[in-house]
């Protein structure tokens, strides 16, 4: 039995602390006990399907199963619809508290604290339009972002720098790390447990 769907055990930094959801409601676990931290709207369908906990503020975010984003204002409070998609990915904070996220074949999104949705410029690059982008991750820093970009024929990993304008954000600098998400060479990646 999965009692919990969703986590994210990253956020905030402490190694004891992991924030889980099950079913409407995201809980906070640590070595002593489960506490519910967060949980939807009323008036929302579908159940958590991934989340992200923003560092500093415990703010959450989460992408539900009927491709709704939803937030919330703060800790302990009721997480309301932001925006919905149609492919979401998994949401991302960046360091001013603004949630980005993918929805494949429509581009890229920010939604800050305001609620009010923008659309992310991507700059000119060889790799992919802005549609082609399947999964997007804000880097600690705030100023890099790991992008997962389809290419027609497969999937490809590029990397860009996220900067902010009046209208928004951009994402520019946009190169591929890896030709293909399947050329990975897995061997390459171990530990020589040897030295």
């Amino acid at each position: 039995r999965v009692l919990f769907r969703s986590y994210s055990p990253a956020i905030p930094a402490s190694a004891s602390t992991v924030y889980a959801a099950a079913g409407a409601s995201v809980n906070r676990i640590d070595t002593v006990s489960t506490t519910p931290v967060a949980s939807l709207a009323t008036d929302v369908t579908g159940a958590i399907a991934s989340l992200a906990v923003e560092p500093t503020t415990g703010r959450i975010a989460a992408v539900l199963t009927d491709g709704s984003l939803v937030t919330n204002a703060g800790p302990s409070t009721t997480l309301s619809v932001q925006m919905q998609g149609s492919t979401l990915s998994r949401p991302t904070w960046d360091r001013d508290g603004n949630v980005l996220v993918a929805d494949f074949g429509r581009g890229v999104w920010s939604v800050p604290v305001t609620g009010k949705r923008h659309r992310v410029t991507l700059g000119s690059n060889s790799v992919g339009s802005e549609a082609a982008v399947r999964q997007v991750a804000v880097a600690p820093d705030g100023s890099r972002v790991a992008l997962v970009m389809s290419t027609g024929t497969g999937d490809v990993v590029a990397l860009g720098v996220l900067s902010s304008t009046k209208g928004g954000f951009t994402i520019s600098g946009v190169h591929r790390i890896e030709d293909s998400i399947s050329g990975v060479d897995r061997k390459s990646t171990r530990l020589n447990s040897s030295h």
